[in-house]
Order: C-alpha cells, then sequence, then structure tokens
C-alpha cells in the first residue's frame, strides 16, 4: 500500500470518526457551559477595552474601526488554542500601530488535544506509512472545526460585551467591525456598529433590489420599513434596530443568527424562513405569519455535523398575539414572558421550548410536539380546549396527572 492509498483510508477509517467523537465533545462543553464561557470572554474583552482606554487617554491611539481575533494555528504546536485580538483604525490591517490582546480557548482545544492523541494512537496500524508529520497536518485542517465553536461563542457574547462601559467609553469610527478569523486570512463579522443616518426610501429601494448576500451582517437602525417586500433575502446575521416592518415580507429569507431589537413587525410574513439562533426578544409580533418556519435548537443529529449546534430561537418578552405558528419547527425556543393570546401552534415542534410566565389564553396547541416544554401549569388552564386537551395529555404524559377542570 502506497502512502497516499495509505493516508486516504487513515483519513476514512481513523481521522473522520474521530471527529465526530471530537464535534460531540465540543457541542457538550458548547451548550453545557456556554454561559460560563461567555463570562470568561467578556472578561478579556473588558480587560482589552481598558488597555484601549488608558491608550487613547494618552494620546496613544486613535478611533478604533476594527476589533479583530485571529486563531493562531503555531501555537497549536506548544498545545494551545491563541487567538491574537487586535483593535486597528478604519485601515483595518493597514493600521501601523494596533493594540494586541490574547484570548486562550482552553475550552475548545481540549478535544482537539484528545483527538491528536487518539489519532497519533492509531498510526501505528499503518507500519510506518503515517508519519507524525501526517498527523501533525491533519491536525491543522481539523483546527477549522474547533475555530467553528469559538466563532459561535464570541458571535453569542458580543451582544453583551458591547454593553460593556468600558467599550461604551471607547472613542468608535461611526461603523466598528468585530471579526474572528485566521491570521492574515479570512475573517468574518461577528457584530457589527453602525451609528450612521440611513434614509428609509433609499434603505428600501436598495433592499427590495438586493440579491442573495448583500444583506447579511448589516445594521438597520431607526427606519420605516413598513409594508415593504424583502422575501428571500439573505439576512443572516444582521440586526435590525428601532426598525418598523410592520406588514412587511420576509417570507422563505435567510434569518440564521438575525436580531431585530425593539422593532415592531405587526402582520409581518416570515413563512417558511429559517430562524436558527434569531432573536424577536420584546419585539411587537401582532399577527405575524410564522408557519413552516425552520428553528430548531441543538443539531440535527451529530452524524456528519460539523457545526456548532444551534441555540433556540428567543422570542422572550415578545408580543405574540394571534401570531400564527402552525407547522413550525421550534424545537428549544424561548417564550419566557411573551403574550401568547391566541396564537396558533397547530402541528408545530416546541420541543423543549420554554414557556415560563408566557401568556397562553387562547392559545392553540392541537397536534404540537410539547415534550420537554416548560409550561406554567397555572397558565395552561386559560388556553382554549383544544390547547388545553394537548397540554393535558403533556403533562399527563411528562410529570403526572393535572387537573383542568373546564376542558
Amino acid at each position: 500500500m502506497r502512502n497516499e492509498g495509505a493516508l486516504a483510508h487513515f483519513r476514512d477509517e481513523v481521522i473522520r470518526p474521530q471527529r465526530q467523537i471530537m464535534l460531540e465533545q465540543l457541542e457538550q462543553t458548547y451548550q453545557g457551559w456556554r454561559l460560563e464561557l461567555i463570562g470568561e470572554f467578556i472578561a478579556s474583552f473588558r480587560a482589552w477595552c481598558r488597555q484601549l482606554l488608558e491608550l487613547q487617554a494618552a494620546g496613544k491611539k486613535g478611533r478604533i474601526g476594527y476589533m479583530t481575533y485571529s486563531m493562531l494555528r503555531t501555537a497549536m504546536q506548544s498545545g494551545k488554542m491563541m487567538y491574537l485580538g487586535e483593535a486597528q483604525d478604519e485601515n483595518w490591517f493597514m493600521d501601523p500601530q494596533p493594540v494586541r490582546c490574547g484570548y486562550e480557548a482552553k475550552w475548545a482545544y481540549l478535544p482537539l488535544e484528545k483527538w491528536k492523541e487518539a489519532v497519533m494512537s492509531r498510526r501505528r496500524e499503518y507500519a510506518g506509512q503515517i508519519s507524525e508529520m501526517d498527523v501533525e497536518r491533519e491536525m491543522r485542517h481539523e483546527a477549522a472545526y474547533v475555530h467553528g465553536y469559538v466563532v459561535a461563542l464570541i458571535r453569542q457574547a458580543m451582544p453583551e460585551a458591547v454593553r460593556l462601559e468600558e467599550f461604551f467609553q471607547l472613542d468608535k469610527e461611526a461603523v466598528v467591525e468585530i471579526r474572528v478569523g485566521e491570521y492574515l486570512d479570512h475573517s468574518e463579522i461577528v457584530y457589527k456598529l453602525d451609528e450612521r443616518d440611513l434614509d428609509s426610501a433609499e434603505v428600501r429601494e436598495w433592499l427590495e433590489a438586493a440579491k442573495e448576500c448583500e444583506c447579511a451582517y448589516e445594521v438597520y437602525r431607526k427606519l420605516d420599513l413598513t409594508g415593504g417586500d424583502y422575501s428571500e433575502l439573505d439576512f443572516r446575521y444582521a440586526r435590525f434596530e428601532d426598525t418598523q416592518l410592520k406588514d412587511s415580507q420576509l417570507a422563505e429569507c435567510m434569518l440564521v443568527g438575525t436580531r431585530f431589537e425593539r422593532c415592531l413587525l405587526a402582520g409581518t410574513n416570515f413563512v417558511g424562513s429559517y430562524l436558527h439562533e434569531a432573536s424577536f426578544e420584546h419585539c411587537g409580533l401582532q399577527g405575524a405569519d410564522f408557519r413552516l418556519v425552520e428553528g430548531m435548537s441543538g443539531t440535527a443529529g451529530m452524524e456528519d455535523w460539523e457545526i456548532p449546534g444551534f441555540i433556540g430561537v428567543n422570542f422572550a418578552g415578545a408580543d405574540l398575539s394571534d401570531a400564527d405558528f402552525t407547522g413550525a419547527n421550534l424545537r428549544g425556543a424561548r417564550f419566557i414572558g411573551a403574550n401568547l393570546t391566541g396564537a396558533s401552534f397547530i402541528g408545530a415542534n416546541v420541543q423543549g421550548a420554554d414557556f415560563t410566565n408566557a401568556v397562553l389564553k387562547d392559545a392553540d396547541f392541537t397536534g404540537a410536539i410539547l415534550e420537554g416544554a416548560l409550561i406554567d401549569e397555572s397558565i395552561a388552564v386559560s388556553s382554549t380546549l383544544a390547547a388545553r386537551r394537548a397540554l393535558l395529555t403533556y403533562f399527563t404524559e411528562a410529570e403526572g396527572e393535572v387537573n383542568l377542570d373546564g376542558a
């Protein structure tokens, strides 16, 4: 067996199975310890901002336009998952004096280290045709999967990180991009601030003529986009702030990670859109149409799953009265404190969803999948007949008999 044939066999029989084990370990850590890991990252971000404030106060650093985290593959040879942080002016990598910091993702490196140990132990089966150098080379490739989890964690942390007083006080450009990538290579935006004043009519015209990814990662702030047709557009990881989207068309859109903050979306059509990790917290969504949307949490099964599992869609505190979730896949969604008066969940998958303190008066859960959902029993009694029967079935199977008199 020649070396190339042995290497191909090694990849199929050893590396790929060990990759799935590594991804399962990463997923468990990411989902189980995410809040603690976010807290650790924010602490390091706060320290970096304090360093920047001191330099700006001393006149040694100007306005910040970019904050970039870059994975250092060379650090893996020393047993570390290190990220170099660089705060730059509007010239980005052409800034002659970036302010640097470091972030070590120890939590992410441990599964990769275990992968290496397991793969190294198996190479002996190939009669010397797989060298340590081959394994090191493959490890650098596998690091891309680990990097994806670090990107996801930093993206989840940034909405809280940018609210830090230390970040707020920084002298910044009107547009600031926070990015994560590989050193002097591709990076992606994990958070963007845009304080420029935009004209609603111009933005509406641009959106209605936009193609594919032109709308992703952008910030839409203080705009009136009422009644517009923005169907089939890619708004992944975009952010809408204080924006009017009442009675608009957002059907079959890519809304993965999209954040709607203080927006009016009453009567808006989201039919068939992808909502994974989207946030509608405290938004007005009266009568909104969410039929057949896809917004599950977690993974679709770890076999051949190579990206971090999704966080549940966030509807906490939103007004969803008379909203239609028929046939929606919202496993693990958060409806904490939401107003769901008259909402329809007919045939919806809300497995593991959190309805704590939600108002469910006249809500309809006929045929809904409620396994593992958190529902206050005292709230359940105010639901419609069909809803009460569905909830009665849920509580009976999951928690024992519950008295829902009047059903």
